[in-house]
């Protein structure tokens, strides 16, 4: 999804449990070790060529600083900064989720 944001994440390999394959891919994209929350935010997205399951977790940078590592650059906003950039639609549903629940 060129020229969209996207929170960190990706693919679970195989044998591998939600909270491992985010430890690693934010080792991996970002350089930070965290510690993993509950589950977010657990929903489907079907683009026209495939489905995707996205489970978004909370967590903890328990160390490291993160750094654009695995991805072309980085931003650290606040909640009502996450609308002005496009994000990709399954991101969407997440922002918007974080935006609701900061108003409650």
């Amino acid at each position: 999804m060129g020229g969209y944001w996207e929170f960190p994440g990706g693919k679970r390999e195989q044998g591998e449990t939600i909270e491992e394959c985010l430890r690693r891919e934010l080792v991996e994209e970002l350089g930070v070790e965290i510690k993993v929350g509950e589950t977010f935010l657990d929903s489907c997205y079907r683009y026209p060529t495939r489905k995707i399951r996205l489970t978004t977790l909370r967590g903890v940078i328990i160390s490291g600083e993160p750094q654009p590592i695995g991805c072309e650059a980085l931003r650290w906003v606040l909640p009502h900064e996450l609308l002005r950039y496009p994000l990709c639609p399954p991101d969407m549903e997440v922002a918007e989720k974080i935006l609701m629940e900061r108003k409650e």
